[in-house]
């Protein structure tokens, strides 16, 4: 029986050992912190803020796009939930293009999913996701395919391809955040050592100001920014607030860099195309020489955010007055270079057509949809549901008027 009871201490003490040791071995890989801890001592576990993982190498076994790498070990001080508005809340909302509103719809939508702050993460699937992998998720999932998965890569691609605004000052009334617009990138340098050519640590998307408040707020993964002074642990909103330095850390010296547009998102019939970042003015039919790189043809579903935008824009044009009361049975719905082909007919609640169905054709110009007369164009006969598509005459009347009109959004002809 002693022999049994000696073997069964020996065995304890064995697995508390290596138990002991894989938690050192998970501590220098994740955390990059080679120290031994005394014998009987408590380690102390560094704490991360507002890092990313995406630079580490997958690990066997991991889900693929989950988590890239160990999570750090962190120390967790209790935090609230993750906090998250609604649309109409944001002041500067309702006059952002089709697009930004679309974005930041989907943010806010992420930010009600109860996800954590999970370093190496891009895949809400884990549970959580870290700064520049919540970027990089919602931008994929808005069909932005080219965006990078860190935050460096991702300051270098909006440098590129976008519209980028540097700042110096340290305070958040200054003259360099005029430009700073709802859907806008912005970066922080100095959150962690990134080790990386280019020392961007910390990313998130601009909202703008809520309404009743007036403050600035953004969305993105953060672990331990604040919202109305609370602290939160994950995907959430967050107020926007100039960095401070810490007299009693001088080393640690965090920096708000600067802000971006995203690459095609705003005035897209134009914007991604363009050779240069000074600002210009869009005219109301862009050159077709400026629409070829701008977005990818898209048929967005019932409750998509854009294109509840341009049923709007037709129940406003066509019934002033009687918007709540019309609704639209929609054939078709294409979009493509800030062009939207649609045909539909117009119902009353009780399903009651309102009038025969009819096609239109809409342009993107100002921060709104606007539809196109076709009734002055020559050939317009067209029967959009009876299922044979258009005349080539009456397509070839909208091209000849408006060349910039993408062909793949038109009917076919017969």
């Amino acid at each position: 029986m002693k022999n049994l009871l000696r073997q069964c201490v020996l065995c304890l003490v064995c697995t508390t050992a290596g138990l002991y040791a894989q938690g050192q071995e998970v501590e220098s890989s994740a955390s990059h912190s080679s120290a031994t801890p005394k014998a009987g001592s408590h380690r102390k576990k560094k704490k991360v803020v507002d890092d990313d993982g995406a630079a580490l190498e997958a690990k066997p076994g991991k889900p693929l796009g989950a988590v890239i790498g160990d999570p750090p070990i962190t120390e967790k001080a209790p935090h609230a939930p993750a906090a998250t508005i609604e649309v109409n809340e944001l002041a500067e909302f309702s006059v952002q293009p089709a697009r930004v509103q679309q974005l930041i719809t989907a943010a806010l939508d992420l930010a009600k999913q109860n996800l954590t702050y999970t370093y190496g993460s891009a895949e809400p699937s884990a549970g959580g996701m870290d700064c520049s992998g919540t970027i990089y998720y919602l931008f994929r999932s808005q069909g932005l395919k080219d965006v990078p998965r860190d935050s460096s890569g991702q300051y270098v691609w909006a440098r590129k391809h976008g519209q980028f605004f540097a700042v110096v000052s340290t305070l958040a009334d200054s003259f360099e955040f005029k430009d700073l617009q709802p859907g806008d990138l912005m970066f922080w340098s100095g959150t962690y050592n990134t080790g990386r050519d280019v020392p961007i640590s910390h990313v998130m998307l601009y909202l703008g100001r809520e309404k009743g408040t007036g403050k600035s707020v953004m969305f993105g993964s953060s672990d331990g920014r604040t919202y109305n002074g609370i602290q939160r642990w994950g995907v959430s909103v967050f107020d926007f607030k100039m960095p401070k330095a810490d007299p009693a850390k001088p080393e640690k010296h965090v920096d708000f860099v600067g802000y971006a547009h995203i690459p095609g998102l705003r005035d897209s019939a134009v914007a991604a195309a363009l050779t240069t970042t000074q600002p210009m003015s869009i005219p109301s039919v862009a050159p077709a020489a400026k629409l070829a790189l701008a977005d990818d043809l898209r048929e967005p579903e019932r409750g998509n955010p854009e294109r509840k935008l341009i049923m709007d824009a037709l129940r406003a044009e066509n019934f002033p007055g009687q918007e709540g009361k019309v609704v639209f049975a929609v054939r078709c719905l294409k979009i493509h270079n800030g062009w939207a082909w649609t045909e539909v007919t117009p119902q009353d609640h009780a399903g009651k057509s309102l009038s025969g169905g009819k096609p239109a054709l809409l342009h993107f110009e100002g921060g709104k949809w606007k539809s196109v007369d076709l009734s002055k164009l020559s050939g317009t006969s067209i029967e959009p549901n009876d299922g044979k598509g258009a005349s080539s005459a009456f397509v070839n009347n909208i091209l000849g008027v408006y060349p910039d009109v993408p062909r793949d959004i038109l009917p076919p002809r017969h």
